[in-house]
Parts: structure tokens; sequence; C-alpha cells
């Protein structure tokens, strides 16, 4: 089952959720220094750097005030990030606390959207509130403007639904819709835009013992349902991760977890899938990760200019064995960027990269002129700004996924551990906004600094 802990499904299990506590604050401060990596394609080793240069343009750091302090789980968490059209950035997740202009009197999760300009300055912030618990997974931007978030709304210890709001790019709400499957918990993973008034909601909902997949078409203009598919049943236990829109045929690429062979049939090791849809949601492919203990874990996709599908995520251990220079063989995770064939979905190429310690991609998305962009997250100590504590890099690669650049940035400039959620290139190809969850430092007087949490949202320039 998916981890709201984690905005986004990692694993087929989901622990509870419990509230925390946060602080308020509100700072855009730099980032100094790069990073250098390591990459390598199947059947061989590179032991060449990726050249490190400095492109920030801006962090903010957005906390919100006034949470309970339960100390159990972090706070404020950052998920899916979108671009808009006037250089600014859209980032949504959940938070327990206020912010200005959007009030949290429960304090329990709210689904939060933060609107940022071109200098990372946030314009308003709107909170989703049910008084069980909403938390954001994903958000779009249409080219009228519109904001849409898809969260997970907690309604009691055996329902959940998946939400869908709309918002004025001046952050009034327009619509907002539920969706439940078979009366069955049924859960937002994340939302598209297919053309200029189609949105696609990727999620899950359980079915008996079973957990499955479903994809909702949904109008734009007033969330009305067009259409919904679903694939599994009763012995299936699917998660959904991400999904993809090919823009000029309509066609879908999602990936995701499963215990079964897709969609169903006897049960096994976890283990990804990468399944091809065309426009009208039939299934054209899938491809399976064979489940070993180096098995492939696919958490992004995106499709490349020539129809192709990006798949990357992490793999457990080395298969083969990667050599970093200086380190030797690695027993570590590692990224994983795997090229699928858009016509049959045999494995064109893969690439691998690894800092010195655990790695792995989080999300990547694909620009206009074909260039990839990687977030994830290692604890390697890429220099001496950086502590071997869980941080975030991003890296830029061109059509063939050779790197050209990478940025680190986290714990060396931040207090604490940082995880990605997104990324997110705008239209003209002009910067790149990352998404992630920061441990921010607390005062002497509160004591669990590990659990107090904000959203860091940044911008680079490219």
């Amino acid at each position: 089952m998916p981890q709201f802990e984690q905005a986004r499904p990692t694993s087929l299990l989901k622990p509870s959720l419990i509230a925390f506590a946060v602080c308020m604050c509100s700072i855009v401060f730099g980032c100094g220094g790069g990073a250098s990596s390591s990459t390598s394609s199947s059947g061989g080793s590179n032991t060449s750097s990726i050249p490190s240069i400095n492109t920030l343009q801006w962090h903010s750091a957005i906390q919100s005030s006034g949470a309970p302090n339960l100390g159990s789980a972090p706070g404020d968490v950052a998920a899916g990030v979108a671009a808009t059209s006037d250089g600014g950035v859209v980032a949504v997740g959940y938070s327990l606390g206020s912010f200005i202009g959007a009030p949290n009197s429960l304090q329990v999760a709210a689904a939060t959207v933060h609107r940022l300009d071109a200098t990372g300055k946030v314009i308003w912030t709107r909170n989703i509130l049910s008084g069980s618990g909403d938390f954001g997974v994903s958000v779009v931007v249409a080219p009228d403007g519109t904001i849409v978030m898809a969260s997970t709304r907690i309604e009691s210890s055996s329902l959940t639904s998946a939400i869908l709001t709309a918002f004025s790019s001046a952050g009034t709400q327009i619509w907002q819709t539920r969706y439940v499957i078979n009366g069955a918990k049924t859960e937002s993973t994340k939302v598209v835009l297919r053309g200029s008034s189609e949105l696609l909601l990727l999620g899950s909902f359980t079915n008996g013992t079973g957990q499955n997949m479903f994809l909702n078409s949904v109008n734009l203009q007033d969330g009305s349902l067009l259409s919904t598919k679903s694939w599994g049943d009763a012995s299936s236990l699917l998660a959904p991760v991400d999904i993809s829109v090919r823009t000029s045929s309509g066609e879908l690429g999602v990936v995701g977890q499963t215990l079964t062979t897709f969609p169903s049939g006897t049960s096994g090791a976890t283990h990804s899938f990468v399944l091809d849809l065309d426009a009208s949601g039939n299934q054209r492919w899938v491809h399976e990760f064979t489940a070993t203990s180096t098995t492939p874990e696919a958490l992004s996709v995106a499709f490349l200019t020539n129809g192709d599908l990006l798949a990357g995520g992490v793999i457990s251990s080395d298969s083969p064995p990667i050599f970093v220079s200086g380190l030797g063989t690695t027993t570590h995770s590692h990224s994983g960027l795997w090229r699928l064939n858009g016509a049959d979905g045999s494995i064109v190429s893969t690439k691998e990269f690894y800092s010195g310690a655990g790695d792995q991609v989080s999300s990547l998305t694909v620009s206009g002129d074909g260039s990839i962009y990687l977030v994830g997250s290692t604890n390697a100590a890429f220099n001496s700004g950086f502590t071997a504590l869980q941080n975030c890099f991003l890296i830029k690669l061109d059509q063939n996924a050779n790197p050209i650049w990478v940025q680190q940035f986290g714990s060396g400039d931040v207090v604490g551990k940082t995880v990605p959620y997104g990324v997110a290139v705008t239209a003209g190809a002009s910067a790149v906004f990352t998404s992630t969850t920061i441990q921010a430092p607390l005062g002497s007087s509160q004591a669990n600094s590990t659990l107090n949490t904000s959203w860091l949202i940044s911008g680079w320039g490219l």
C-alpha cells in the first residue's frame, strides 16, 4: 500500500498516520557548492565525474505554525510540483499547521497548495481540510492557469477517498470532486493533463484483500467524470507510482509496484512494472522487472521525444558491479535509469548513477528540447560542504542520458535530512524547480529536532 508519510507510494506496506508538530518559518536563502558523481551503463563501468555548476536561483523554505507537538513523524511534507506560465511554480503536499491565508485550527493533516512567483516568494497558500486528514500528492497547471491538486482524504478507519480540487491562478477554489470506487478505500497517486481540457487521475483502491489500480478521465472545466478504467482483481496487489502523457498521441506510460504478475496472478516478491497504454487506455505492452535480490524499483516515468519510455528509480545492489573511482566495487543502492522501446517495452539501455553511498531517483521529467532532469536522494558527502546525511541531487542529462551537470543540495545548507519528491521544467526550459522536504533546525527549548520539517522549494537556472 502507498505510504502517505512519503507522499507517494514506495512500497506495498502502509504505516499508520500520526500527526506531529512544526514551527513557523518562511525564509529565502542561498546555496553553495556543486557536486560530482559517477555513471555507468549496463555491462560496463565509467569512472568519469559529472561536471558540477552553480545554477541555483533561489531556495524557499516554508514552515507552518501552530501545529500540535505530537513528535512522531514529519508534519510539513512537500510532494508534487508544477511550473506556471509566468516562470513561477506551484507545490503541493500536506501540513499540520497554519499559513497566512490558510488556517488549520483542527491541527490535523491538511492538503496544502503553495503558489510561488519566479523569485521564490509565496504569493498565496490554501489548505484543504476535512477534519480527518487530507494529503496532497500531485499538482498540474493547465494552459489557462487553472491549478488542480490531487489529494487523498481519510474519512474513517475503513474509508479513504481520492480528491481533485481546482483553483484559479489567483487561488480561488473553482470546484472539488470526490471519487470512491465500489465503496472501498480509494487513494490518489498522480494527476496529469492531456490536451487542454482533460485531466487523468491515477490511483489505487482496495478490492477484498487485494489492491487494484484505476485511471479516471476528468473534465477540467467542472471535475465531472468522463470515464474510468481499472486493473486487477481480489488477488492483485498493485501500487501505481507515476504516469506520463505523450503529447503527440495521447499515449500513456505508468510505473508501479506489484506482488503479483501484472495485473493479477500468483503472489511473489515485490517488483516493478512499466505499462504502456494507447490513448483509449488499452494496454499496448507491459514490462515487468524480474523479482530478484537486485530488483529495480521504478519510481518515475516520462516519454522521450521519439516515443520511448524512460523509467527512473533505484537498484538495491550492484548487478553488474559498478566501479567508482577510489571506492572499488560498491554494495549500496544506486540510481537506475531504464530506456524502454516505445513499440514493445524491451529494454534499450540502462544507466546507473552512484555517488558513493545509497542513491535513488525519485522523480524525472523531459523538457521540450529533449533534455532529461532527475531529482533524487543520496547519503554521500560530495564535498566538504555536505555531511554524510541524506540530501538531494538534481542532474541534467542530454537526450541519450549522458550527464551534463549535477547539483547537490540539502544538509550542507540546511541542518538535517532532505527528501526529494518532484521536479518540473518551465515551458521555455528557462528554469527547473524541485520540491523537497527538509528537517529544519529547532531552538534549544524544543526537544526533538529530527521531527521538525518544512517544505523546500528550489528554482534553478538552466
